[in-house]
């Protein structure tokens, strides 16, 4: 059985199941403190800005 080295969380309009059925994490954007998370790096926390700002649309949906 293979494990995830990491865990990849969306901060997101995408709805939570859609994600969770393409086996990332959901988080509501809404409820997010950036501050919580910059400079966390050595507790294995990346915070990456405007990380979402260029997203891909599929040709083939696999949905």
């Amino acid at each position: 059985i293979e494990k995830p080295r990491v865990d990849v969380i969306l901060a997101t309009g995408i709805p939570e199941e859609r994600c969770r059925k393409v086996n990332l994490g959901y988080m509501n954007p809404a409820d997010i403190k950036v501050e919580d998370y910059i400079g966390k790096e050595d507790q294995g926390i990346l915070y990456v800005e405007k990380a979402g700002e260029m997203l891909y649309r599929l040709k083939n949906n696999p949905f």
